[in-house]
C-alpha cells in the first residue's frame, strides 16, 4: 500500500502503516538518491506519497496515528500542528527534490491543504 511500519505487517503495532515513519523513509530515500549512491524505485516513493496524502484530514492537518513508541523521535510531535508541520515539510521537500519526482495531483493538493492549515494556525 506504500506505507512503512517499524515492525512489519504482522506485528502487534501494525495498523496499516505508520504515517510518521512513512514520511521519514520517503524523505530519506529521496535525499539519499541525490547522492547517486543508491537507486530508489520512484514508483514506490510515489505510492507512499499517495498513501500519505490519503491520510490527510479534511482540514489539511495530519493526526498522530500513535505508531511511534518514543515521541522524542518525532521532536515536539505532541500536537496536530507540529505533526502536520513535520509531514508537510517532507512533502514539500519532495516537490522540490532533485532526487525523486512524483508528479502527483495528490501531492500538490496535500501541500496546498497543508499550507492553508498551517497558515491558519499561526499568528
Amino acid at each position: 500500500n506504500g506505507a512503512y511500519s517499524a515492525f512489519g505487517e504482522n506485528s502487534w503495532s501494525d495498523r496499516g502503516g505508520c504515517l510518521w515513519l512513512t514520511s521519514f523513509v520517503v524523505t530519506t530515500f529521496c535525499k539519499a538518491k541525490t547522492t547517486g549512491l543508491i537507486d530508489v524505485d520512484e514508483a514506490k516513493v510515489c505510492q507512499s506519497v499517495d498513501w500519505i496524502a490519503g491520510r490527510q484530514e479534511a482540514g489539511g492537518n495530519y493526526m498522530d496515528d500513535g505508531c511511534v513508541g518514543n515521541k522524542r523521535l518525532m521532536g515536539s510531535g505532541d500536537s496536530d500542528f507540529s505533526y502536520t508541520a513535520y509531514i508537510c515539510t517532507g512533502l514539500m521537500s519532495l516537490n522540490n527534490s532533485r532526487g525523486c519526482s512524483c508528479d502527483s495531483n495528490a501531492l500538490t493538493r496535500a501541500i496546498e491543504k497543508c499550507r492553508d492549515y498551517l497558515g491558519s494556525h499561526t499568528s
